[in-house]
């Protein structure tokens, strides 16, 4: 994968917001002066016994991340915004994540933008794994970071199950879309 998760036997020192210790780097804020980690940065955390003292994950058992991946989706309240012939273009592109991509969302890249005519559409709400798709017809992934309120047509839904997975893509990675049936 592309994220790295830090855990230590005991706790860090480190202020805590919302009782988390991680990072919002959009925000500026939690984890260490809310930026990300990078070289000779120190975290200071306290020792303490536990359970797990001598245990080792094996190998099998640690999970393997392409960098390509297809997730099902469900179409959302505006799916019929897009043409017979944008949807199928949307099922059979192959698209590369963006290295713009964040915690709030994984831009799709593709050199065939699925543009569509845009009325005037009113804010609506918005959870991780919608599918959004601005003017420029570049699709947007919502992740945990996410807005809850958008104004780009919601054009699916990713399912749950595939969110931590589209969350350790490379830039560069590729993104495919299947649609649920019924």
């Amino acid at each position: 994968g592309c994220r790295c998760y830090l855990a230590i036997r005991g706790e860090w020192v480190i202020d805590r917001i919302l009782g988390s210790c991680s990072t919002f780097v959009t925000g500026k804020f939690g984890g260490l002066k809310g930026s990300e980690l990078k070289e000779d940065d120190v975290i200071v955390w306290k020792n303490k016994k536990n359970s797990f003292e001598g245990r080792v994950l094996e190998k099998t058992e640690i999970p393997y991340f392409s960098s390509k991946i297809t997730v099902e989706f469900v179409p959302g309240p505006e799916w019929d915004m897009l043409t017979d012939h944008l949807k199928k273009q949307f099922l059979t592109t192959s698209f590369k994540v963006s290295s713009k991509s964040n915690r709030m969302g994984i831009r799709l890249e593709t050199n065939d933008p699925l543009i569509i005519k845009m009325s005037d559409m009113k804010s609506s709400g918005v959870i991780p794994g919608i599918i959004q798709l601005p003017p420029n017809g570049l699709p947007i992934i919502l992740m945990k970071d996410g807005q809850t309120i958008g104004g780009y047509p919601r054009i699916g839904k990713i399912l749950e199950v595939y969110l931590s997975r589209l969350a350790q893509l490379p830039p560069n990675g590729s993104v495919k879309f299947k649609k649920v049936r019924f």
